[in-house]
């Protein structure tokens, strides 16, 4: 008798090892019809985090000097495609260099000017439909190029383009400037620039503004694998999307988000950024990772918060640097500034 009870303990261990006395402090509920996941306090995992989440350097691209090619600016985008090439548009000596996923250097192109594979004021990299690139710039002109660097065309847009995405059917997604009031609005588009639908949520956080055009001002709309993204600025909010726009859920935490200050000036305006909240990525698992970078109230410094699948608050990780992409296969991808600017990118563990 004593044999089989020993048995059913080792059992049971062995079948719910993922038990833990973590609770999670927070509230699923319907608002018009789409849910909600409201989490309160530091996370389940709370200040055990950096236990839980671990990161490997695995590639450092970027010096200080010596090799041109890796002497980059202070304003630096990239895309990465499904071998994991890494394209890096630099934007202050107006160039795109390619380098494979072992961080050998490929090629490069782009000068200033006008003509083709000339380059304005690039803003965005993206990785197109037919794992070729395109380059945002001066947030009217969309240049195609393929993946060896050879210039296909130019899009022209009388509207005024704050970010686009790429999406696996031939659409894009075209994140626009807004008018009246600042906010977020977006177009599905053909990549011929034909218009094909409305994004069906848009969001505004200012009060009217009568001059015309006004910028986003934070990262706005994001693709992340077959997930759309908008993290709002003006309190702790993540919209989840589908890609025909269609809202799936919103994910909220109880941290109070300092909003930008907005100061009407006249027939202008004054804009103060203050805490920054997005781009937001959905990893393999179905966990999701949003940055912050908060510098308007007591806590200051760069973060990654995690939630599970669910959409319930992990924890919140402090970084050094700003994440600019999570790929694929979910490698990382982050942006140093200091001493001099260098994309590493990392893998991540977690351990449960």
């Amino acid at each position: 008798m004593l044999k089989v009870k020993k048995f059913m303990i080792i059992l049971i261990i062995s079948i719910f090892p993922s038990f833990s006395s973590e609770e999670w402090n927070g509230k699923i509920y319907k608002e018009n019809g789409i849910t909600v996941v409201e989490s309160k306090g530091k996370g389940i995992w709370g200040e055990d985090i950096e236990k839980k989440v671990l990161f490997s350097d695995t590639l450092s691209l970027g010096l200080e000097e010596g090799d041109e090619k890796l002497i980059f600016g202070d304003e630096l985008e990239i895309a990465v495609d499904s071998e994991e090439n890494i394209y890096i548009l630099d934007s202050r000596n107006f160039r795109v260099l390619k380098f494979d996923k072992n961080g050998k250097f490929l090629w490069k192109i782009g000068r200033k000017g006008q003509g083709p594979r000339e380059l304005e004021r690039p803003c965005k990299i993206k990785i197109t439909s037919k794992n070729n690139f395109a380059v945002l710039d001066y947030h009217f002109k969309i240049h195609f190029f393929t993946s060896d660097g050879k210039y296909l065309s130019t899009l022209k847009s009388k509207k005024i383009i704050h970010n686009i995405e790429f999406l696996n059917d031939g659409r894009m997604l075209v994140c626009l400037f807004t008018a009246v009031k600042l906010g977020y609005t977006a177009e599905f588009w053909s990549e011929d620039g034909k218009f094909l639908s409305d994004f069906p949520d848009k969001y505004f956080f200012s009060p009217e503004i009568s001059s015309g055009k006004m910028l986003g001002i934070t990262m706005g709309l994001n693709k992340s694998k077959d997930k759309i993204f908008l993290s709002i600025p003006d309190r702790y909010e993540i919209r989840e999307y589908d890609l025909n726009g269609n809202t799936l859920r919103k994910i909220r935490r109880d941290f109070p988000l300092k909003p930008p200050r907005i100061e009407i000036k006249g027939k202008g305006a004054r804009i103060e950024i203050s805490d920054i909240s997005g781009p937001t990525f959905i990893l393999k698992n179905g966990n999701i990772v949003n940055f912050v970078d908060l510098s308007g109230g007591e806590i200051k410094g760069k973060f990654l918060d995690f939630f599970d699948v669910q959409g319930r608050f992990l924890g919140s990780l402090k970084v050094k640097e700003n994440i600019i992409e999570v790929d694929q296969k979910d490698n990382f991808y982050f942006l140093q500034y200091e001493p001099f600017p260098k994309i590493i990118r990392r893998t991540l563990k977690i351990i449960y």
